[in-house]
């Protein structure tokens, strides 16, 4: 359990820029701790629990970007364009982005997998092999 607080605690932090990284790395520093955080919740043993969780941080990392461009960015024209489609202009646009993102979880979940089952072993391995002869 120690193990799981610790890698989450590090999973948070690595989203924040560190001050000496300089500004080309807060790219990679946030890929980690998305993958990191994306590792975390697929270690969820109860499927329903792991979806809930995924789609709970989607669905309010959603709003909270749409938040903060209606509000602090000043785009006060794309609150404006989404009550066009009337009151559930909204909720169309997040059932969509739920929709696709359940299959990118799919996708970036297989190209995981084949990453560390197939691509690792049969290229990085042979590479590190030959590199230390």
């Amino acid at each position: 359990m120690a193990e799981q607080k610790r890698r989450f605690v590090s999973a948070l932090f690595a989203l924040q820029p560190g001050e000496d990284l300089p500004l080309s790395l807060y790219g990679r520093r946030i890929w980690h701790g998305i993958w990191t955080l994306k590792g975390l919740i697929e270690q969820i043993r109860l499927r329903p629990l792991e979806l809930a969780v995924k789609y709970i941080l989607f669905n309010g990392m959603m709003v909270l970007v749409y938040f903060l461009m209606i509000q602090f960015l000043g785009m006060q024209y794309v609150a404006d364009e989404m009550m066009e489609y009337g009151p559930y202009g909204l909720y169309f646009l997040l059932g969509a982005g739920n929709f696709m993102f359940f299959y990118y979880d799919k996708a970036l979940t297989g190209l995981i997998s084949a990453y560390i089952y197939q691509f690792r072993p049969r290229y990085i391995g042979k590479w590190k092999h030959e590199k230390s002869l």
